[in-house]
């Protein structure tokens, strides 16, 4: 991971107490999600590829494309993320 992904990583997991190796996990709990659709967002936002993304979260690049479509039907998610993207 380059420096900029792991700051983002490292942001996330340090603002939310969830180690980055648990969000970084195969775990599919609904707090795990929220918080790679959050880290998948502001990545994208810094025009990262999908392929590139999901090599940040361990993740194909379909699945990207979900954690992308989800954080932008969920206003409070998206509004949650928006605080990382500057």
């Amino acid at each position: 991971m380059s420096k900029t992904e792991l700051d983002i990583v490292d942001r996330v997991s340090g603002d939310y107490g969830v180690p980055k190796e648990i969000i970084l996990s195969p775990r599919r709990q609904k707090e795990f999600v929220d918080l790679r659709c959050i880290i998948a967002y502001v990545l994208r936002k810094r025009e990262y590829s999908l392929p590139e993304i999901g090599r940040v979260l361990n993740r194909d690049h379909t699945t990207v494309i979900n954690l992308l479509k989800r954080i932008e039907k969920d206003l409070e998610l998206k509004s949650r993320a928006e605080k990382y993207w500057g």
